[in-house]
């Protein structure tokens, strides 16, 4: 059930505090960022609150690129996608830190009595906060759905393949709720990461809303899966429903200049700039304060591939050096992949229906 929402504005207030000041030399993308939707991740230690990773955005490319560096590219640019990337570049740094004898004091990590993995300390939590509600929840549609053209419109599953096979090389991307029950089961770290770290959850959920006739019920995203899944699952994963939270936010503005409106932001904690993606095609904006040498987003594949590599190497984990590819990579992963196998395999038994994955040839590069 949704809690009240009186100390949800605190949270709010954090994160719009630290996009006006990255963004205020781009005072456009400040004003459509301030518009669309946002997501942010949490993280708590004894009590106090931090953000560490914002996302921003409601799009997403509307056609495949018919290119060999699609690795370079990000097909999705919600808000809820992004945070997870800048999520996960967070937590590789982590995961880092607790390797180096002088900062591992300070790591949210601790090692694990039971395995090789490092686990959350007791004390240390993640939060999600969401300036709007998924569109799907508003509507009232269960079961698992997709955006199509480009992040406007929305669709199930089983529409989508049939739309698929008619439109050919139309992008089609899994929706925020969908997304949201998924990691509620394999946890928001991602294959690579799952090689130091053991799954990581949401202790909690927070949307907001612009009018009392339009009230999310955010915790119907969750009660698609109930933990009968666990006894199927490997160790260390099961099914988390976080707490869910609602509150009442002002509308900064409701009519986003076109020329904007598919921009997507990305920040994650200790960076100086933000990154600013043109989600319509998925690459760097040409306003992007932050700009990689490779011209690459920093938080596409081929960079998050790159990250995982160097810390591999830092930790002298050699052996994960040998999967020359991401896909090989990501399979050698095995219980995050048996996980998602298995969760997949529960959608569709329970009739919600079959999740869409993006050809396996764009994860076979080095």
């Amino acid at each position: 059930m949704d809690s009240p929402d009186e100390c949800d504005n605190q949270i709010w207030d954090m994160t719009s505090h630290i996009l006006k000041d990255l963004l205020k030399d781009v005072p456009a993308v400040l004003y459509s960022s301030l518009g669309v939707s946002i997501a942010s991740v949490i993280l708590e230690i004894n009590g106090k609150k931090q953000i560490v990773a914002i996302g921003t955005g409601n799009s997403c490319l509307s056609r495949n690129q018919q290119s060999t560096l699609q690795h370079n590219l990000i097909f999705d640019s919600h808000s809820v996608t992004i945070v997870r990337r800048a999520l996960k570049v967070f937590l590789f740094e982590e995961v880092h830190k607790f390797h180096n004898e002088q900062l591992s004091e300070n790591s949210i990590f601790t090692k694990s009595k039971k395995h090789d993995l490092l686990h959350l300390k007791e004390n240390v939590k993640f939060h999600i906060f969401m300036s709007r509600s998924p569109d799907i929840l508003l509507v009232k549609k269960t079961g698992l759905h997709v955006y199509s053209e480009g992040g406007d419109t929305f669709m199930s599953t089983s529409v989508a393949k049939k739309y698929m096979m008619i439109c050919k090389n139309r992008n089609v991307v899994m929706t925020d709720d969908s997304k949201l029950l998924q990691w509620s089961v394999i946890g928001w770290q991602g294959a690579l990461l799952s090689h130091f770290i053991a799954p990581i959850y949401m202790s909690s959920c927070t949307v907001g809303y612009h009018s009392k006739r339009h009230v999310p019920n955010i915790s119907t995203c969750f009660a698609m899966a109930d933990d009968s899944i666990n006894q199927d699952l490997p160790e260390g994963f099961r099914y988390f429903e976080p707490e869910t939270r609602k509150f009442l936010m002002k509308e900064y503005n409701d009519q986003i200049p076109f020329e904007t409106r598919t921009l997507s932001v990305n920040w994650y904690d200790k960076q100086k700039n933000v990154e600013i993606i043109e989600g319509s095609s998925g690459e760097i904006s040409f306003c992007s304060p932050h700009k990689c040498i490779s011209e690459r987003s920093r938080l596409c594949k081929a960079s998050l591939f790159q990250i995982f590599r160097n810390v591999a190497e830092k930790m002298g984990r050699f052996d994960l050096l040998q999967g020359r590819t991401y896909r090989n990579s990501k399979i050698a992963s095995s219980s995050y992949m048996q996980s998602k196998t298995l969760l997949h395999h529960y959608f569709s038994a329970n009739g919600m229906g079959t999740w869409i994955n993006r050809s396996e040839d764009i994860d076979k590069f080095t």
